[in-house]
Parts: C-alpha cells; structure tokens; sequence
C-alpha cells in the first residue's frame, strides 16, 4: 500500500484517523495492512494530535516512511519509535527494498 501527502500540506487529527481508518477498512479480518510506504515529502506541519494518531496505529506490520529532505526526516522523527518496524528513506527504491524484507 502506497499513501502520498501532497507537498505542503498541513495534517492534522482528522487527516490521521481518516487514514487509519481506511488502512483499517482495507485490512478487513486482519484490520489493517501489511506493509505501508508513506511519501511525506515537504509536508508544511503535523500537529502533535495528528502525531499521536500515527504513533499509536498498528494498522500495519511495517512501515517505511518516504522524504526527499532531513527536514523531511526531522518533521516525522516521532514515528521512528512507532510500535511498528519503521524507517525512513530518501529514496523510495530503497524504501520498497526494505518493506519487502530484502534488507533490514
């Protein structure tokens, strides 16, 4: 599952649980899916109700977030602790590589 937020965009608690929900709803039984890749490039701001919303989800078992930036990668530093495997990438080859399994 690939999910892209649009450059500049501001996210907040309802853009989180909007799209934990649907992850979920994808999920059916399993109630989420199985590996997400984000593309978070450039986003203006995530307010720290939004942050907990991500942090918290385990609607996935692994997680690779996409930045084109260390700015990138400073606005989503708190989900690299997330209960889930997760990284962050600049490329999203490498990002993809990583879901799959074929390098930790």
């Amino acid at each position: 599952m690939h999910v892209r937020w649009d450059t500049g965009c501001a996210l907040d608690e309802n853009d989180a649980r909007s799209l934990i929900d649907t992850l979920t709803t994808l999920g059916g039984e399993f109630g989420g899916v199985d590996r997400l890749l984000v593309d978070m490039a450039a986003p203006a701001s995530i307010s720290l109700e939004a942050r907990k919303v991500f942090w918290a989800a385990t609607c996935m078992n692994r997680l690779a977030i996409l930045g084109k930036t260390s700015m990138d990668h400073v606005l989503v530093a708190f989900a690299l602790t997330a209960p889930v495997p997760t990284q962050f990438f600049l490329t999203e080859d490498t990002a993809i590589t990583w879901l799959r399994g074929d390098s930790d």
